[in-house]
């Protein structure tokens, strides 16, 4: 139990259906209700995940798996223009808790269910083959108010989004795994062939403008407003891909992976066939573990993934690609019980999605990512580890030729500290666990919008507490944000506040 009036139960229980153990259960539950930071919003979660394992030989396994979930609540509606947020206003700012959509008609019902099994089978030569399987389905009805824009006064502007949809997916996925020895290299081969389809239908209105503008700061809500008629689509999207790879360790001294994929992937929109590609993706990976636990590594790596859809123009989305290098080492040094990271990375993206005045996501140019990472994670005594980590990342985002604007939402900096003490002793302490932690993240922008303004940086404390009421039970408090700072963590168009502090307590039994 929790902030914002949340209450959790949630249990995760296994046995044996026979003496052996060759025949398992496993179910796994959970119950959650909880309001959202601003006042009306609140979800009510149910999930219930039952699974069956079958040790048919001791070289042939099944399992199967199923999961059920439902949300029933009121969303938050957290997008909020940038005058009463980043900007001052003669009326101070907007309330963080104050909900400028309409509650009382805003509502979001999911359920999601799923089913699958995954089979394995080992021969004697060694090689294994296995098949997993999976379907699911997503129904959905949500209903969101939000404002836009303002009239630099005190009226928001707002519209609203609405679908009402269902959405089939499934995925086949058959691969075979061989170990083998050549000389001082030792490797494990896999090839593989998967298939993935997935249907969406309903109707969506993604920009309803029907709803009455709306004080900033003394709303008064007016949920009888009409819905347009909302806008079918019809969406499909299939991915055939072949795959092979190989992980390769010589002699302890050198990791090699190499892999290749290839894939052809289908995308129809409203019955129209948006694109039909074949595209090779590839990914090497070479890491040297050098004397006094030095581990230097690069990498290389390309992505895809279909994405289907289009724009408020009409424009049909392309599927995404990405390109990534890596450098970097590892230090494992024998003087402290710890572990250093150092990289460099550069990643280029295409086809990344955009956010657009219209509430639907638009696809511009590339998109780059270019910094470095350090991460040091060290256990000073028995009782005393501390984990420290930084980012620095230069990220641009081409929207059009000749415009390259400072990618909105990602901040140049980020830097984080934590640091925890566990009591260890024959008193009443033994056990005990405190942690403290601190998060920074530096300043960003949105110049394709708000060119020339600044979103502040914030730094966050958060801390725990962790203590073994007795052998089986244990307690659990969590506190994020502990001073309650308000900030806007972001702004895409639309700006964002961060969340408010949050404060749960957990009491766990096992048995």
């Amino acid at each position: 139990m929790g902030s914002n009036d949340k209450l959790e139960f949630g249990g995760d229980y296994s046995g044996f259906f026979t003496d052996d153990g060759d025949v398992r259960y496993r179910m796994v539950g959970l119950f959650r209700q909880a309001d959202g930071q601003q006042d009306g919003s609140t979800m009510d979660h149910y999930y219930v995940a039952p699974s069956f394992a079958w040790d048919i030989t001791d070289r042939t396994h099944f399992t199967l798996l199923s999961s059920f979930l439902k949300k029933d609540g009121v969303p938050t509606s957290g997008f909020l223009p940038l005058y009463g947020t980043v900007l001052d206003t003669p009326y101070g700012k907007i309330n963080p808790k104050t909900h400028l959509g309409e509650p009382d008609r805003d509502h979001t019902k999911l359920e999601q269910y799923s089913v699958g099994y995954e089979f394995s089978h080992e021969f004697e030569n060694g090689l294994t083959a296995s098949q997993n399987f999976r379907w699911g389905r997503l129904d959905i009805d949500q209903l969101s108010t939000f404002v836009y824009g303002s009239d630099n006064d005190r009226l928001g502007n707002r519209g609203y989004s609405y679908t009402n949809g269902t959405s089939d997916t499934y995925s086949v996925d058959n691969r075979v795994l061989k170990e083998f020895n050549f000389g001082v290299a030792s490797n494990t081969v896999m090839a593989g062939i998967d298939y993935q389809h997935n249907k969406t239908d309903g109707v969506n209105t993604g920009f309803g403008t029907t709803v009455s503008s709306i004080d900033l700061f003394n709303p008064v809500h007016s949920p009888d407003f009409i819905l347009e008629t909302a806008d079918p689509y019809n969406l499909k999207t299939e991915q055939l891909g072949f795959y092979l790879s190989n992980q390769m360790n010589i002699n302890d001294m050198f990791d090699i992976n190499l892999n290749v994929r290839q894939n052809q992937a289908e995308s129809t929109v409203d019955g129209t066939k948006a694109y039909d590609v074949d595209h090779t993706t590839y990914g090497a990976g070479l890491m040297y573990h050098a004397p006094l636990g030095i581990s230097p590594y690069l990498s290389y790596s390309t992505s895809f993934k279909p994405t289907t859809g289009k724009d408020a123009s009409g424009r049909f989305y392309e599927p995404y690609e990405g390109e990534q290098f890596e450098v970097g080492v590892k230090y494992e040094p024998e003087w402290i019980d710890g572990l250093f990271t150092l990289a460099y990375f550069d990643l280029t993206e295409k086809n990344a999605l955009v956010s657009d005045s219209s509430n639907v996501q638009v696809q511009a140019g590339e998109r780059t990512n270019k910094g470095v990472e350090l991460q040091a994670d060290l256990n000073l005594t028995d009782n005393l580890a501390t984990q420290f980590a930084y980012t620095h990342n230069d990220s641009d985002q081409v929207l059009s030729v000749g415009n390259t604007v400072r990618t909105p939402l990602i901040p140049n900096d980020q830097f984080s500290a934590k640091v925890s003490y566990q009591f260890i002793g024959d008193t009443i302490l033994n056990g005990l666990k405190l942690g403290a932690g601190v998060r920074y993240v530096g300043s960003s922008t949105d110049e394709q919008w708000y060119p020339g303004v600044k979103i502040d940086s914030y730094t966050l404390v958060d801390a725990m507490l962790s203590y073994p009421l007795a052998e089986q039970f244990n307690l659990q408090i969590n506190a994020t944000n502990l001073g309650d700072e308000e900030y806007v963590s972001g702004c895409s168009f639309y700006c964002y506040y961060g969340e408010s502090r949050s404060v749960d307590m957990r009491v766990t039994y096992q048995w």
